[in-house]
């Protein structure tokens, strides 16, 4: 069988699980190529840096949804491929690093909304536009490379300790599949992309690979981004009150204004 795979499905369930995957990720791929063609042909007079961040996230989830079609497909067309290491490691990467960069993108747009938010004397020129850009626009030569280069960095990380061989007690597993067909001289790696039922990803084990990589981070920009919100809707909730305060000491000043006016008038008295 395959080494260092694990399964709890039927081939059944398997090829139901595979055909939902081929379909939704097909969906979403078009909606993605509608949601890129519509970003592209905005007018350019209009757009801002949020514009650009919100493509970027377009462009990640497009690269995610193309992979997760082409796993399954290529599996149903030539199951021998599912013991294919170059291909799962490819498609692993790839999905990994799509993932990791939804994710990032998304974190930045909070960071960014923030800063307009509370920072709103942050102004600079935008030279392709000529609108006046805020937040981290100043700070986008910077922001770009780091946004490309931390999910590849942690797409990556999932190769420490591939040359760990890992081989797992038959005693400790319920063997649902035998996946004799798929025999392979590949020896089981620890590190390393695994194939899943409709997609490569994480290992299962040791957990610290999806503590590390995946749900950790996602758990802190959850926190983050939730953190940012309540901040700018307690900060809006104070300056609507100060407002209304303000304009309800401005209508008693004038109305006091009014009546020592009418004071003066002759007909008053």
């Amino acid at each position: 069988g395959l080494p260092g795979m694990s399964s709890v499905l039927s081939d059944t369930d398997l090829l139901k699980v595979r055909i939902v995957a081929v379909v939704s990720s097909g969906l979403s791929m078009f909606v993605g190529l509608f949601s890129i063609y519509f970003m592209y042909n905005y007018d350019h007079r209009k757009k801002l840096f949020r514009h650009e961040l919100i493509f970027f996230l377009i462009i990640c989830d497009f690269i995610k949804a193309l992979i997760l079609l082409l796993y399954p497909i290529i599996i149903l067309i030539n199951s021998k491929l599912y013991a294919s290491p170059p291909m799962i490691h490819t498609l692993g990467w790839f999905t990994q690093f799509a993932t990791e960069g939804s994710d990032f993108a998304i974190g930045i747009f909070a960071i960014h909304f923030a800063l307009l938010i509370f920072k709103p004397n942050w102004k600079w020129r935008n030279n392709k536009s000529g609108n006046m850009e805020g937040g981290l626009y100043k700070y986008r030569n910077f922001i770009w490379p780091i946004t490309l280069l931390i999910p590849a960095i942690m797409a990556s990380l999932v190769f420490i300790d591939f040359n760990v061989i890992d081989y797992v007690d038959p005693s400790t597993v319920n063997i649902v599949i035998n996946n004799d067909d798929l025999a392979s001289h590949f020896k089981p790696r620890r590190g390393g992309y695994k194939p899943w039922s409709a997609w490569s990803y994480l290992p299962a084990r040791p957990v610290w690979y999806k503590y590390v990589l995946s749900w950790g981070p996602r758990y802190f920009l959850i926190l983050m981004i939730i953190g940012i919100y309540v901040s700018i809707y307690i900060y809006v909730l104070r300056e609507t009150r100060r407002i209304k305060e303000q304009f309800h000491e401005f209508n008693d000043s004038s109305k006091n204004s009014r009546t020592d006016i009418n004071k003066d008038l002759p007909w008053y008295r």
